[in-house]
């Protein structure tokens, strides 16, 4: 597959998504670059191109080893595409499912960990939150370093902006008070959302729409959990968020 995008020359895809598509690129200078692509007939929806130029803004503002770097936005409708620094890398998800049910070792797992840990809390201290923390949104290399993607559903806190309706989000992995209208998430929705994606790096056990995270805790228990990630983990899924951690460095100095 080779094609041209503006100044960009596709060689292939990477992803797929319901408003765009993500592809592999070269750039004129010959570096290969990643294309967050929106799907030219959402071009007339006002309020997607408005998100879709938002995230783009987002991402502007970020500097950090953990997230691909912004490149470019290209906003020439019907053409809209976020350019971003390429990463080779595999997502967490399919890191998980490859391994059967068992867990990744434990001294892996500890080191993706933390990794999310430090790059959500630069990202609270940067008054943004991510909206949809979940194992496919976190890609890992070769070397085993982590990169944050999809600011889709992120906000700026600054911009004084609600947060995502967590009907957008992934469900599995959102917290029971984003999907009550009346109260308002924050940073303690988002160490739930991380709890849960824990819950999964540490044991192995993909979350079920049936399955409680309580249930898949205790079956791994003295097996594949420790008893400090085991306890960090229960205290970051609490339902009351007001038990849960403060922030993601209190999170960390419990693993």
């Amino acid at each position: 597959m080779e094609e041209n995008f503006h100044k960009y020359r596709i060689t292939g895809s990477t992803g797929r998504g319901s408003h765009g598509n993500i592809y592999r690129a070269l750039s004129e200078e010959g570096t290969t670059v990643a294309l967050k692509v929106l799907h030219p007939y959402l071009s007339e929806n006002k309020k997607i191109v408005e998100n879709f130029i938002y995230e783009a803004e987002i991402l502007s503002k970020l500097n950090h080893p953990n997230i691909c770097s912004f490149i470019e936005l290209i906003s020439e409708a019907p053409d809209y595409a976020i350019v971003m620094e390429f990463i080779d890398c595999i997502n967490l998800k399919d890191m998980i499912s490859d391994n059967h049910q068992n867990p990744i070792p434990f001294d892996r797992s500890i080191k993706i960990a933390k990794q999310c840990l430090l790059v959500f809390q630069y990202l609270y201290e940067s008054q943004i939150l991510h909206g949809d923390i979940k194992p496919s949104n976190i890609l890992v290399d070769k070397n085993e370093n982590i990169f944050i993607i999809d600011f889709g559903t992120a906000v700026m806190l600054s911009r004084g902006l609600d947060y995502t309706s967590g009907k957008k989000s992934s469900r599995s992995y959102c917290a029971p008070e984003r999907l009550d209208s009346i109260k308002k998430p924050d940073i303690r929705s988002e160490i739930y959302s991380l709890g849960i994606m824990f819950l999964e790096l540490f044991t192995g056990e993909e979350l079920s729409e049936t399955a409680r995270p309580s249930e898949i805790l205790n079956r791994h228990i003295n097996k594949a959990l420790t008893p400090n990630i085991s306890e960090a983990i229960y205290k970051a899924i609490k339902k009351n968020p007001e038990q849960r951690f403060r922030d993601f460095m209190e999170f960390s100095s419990s693993i």
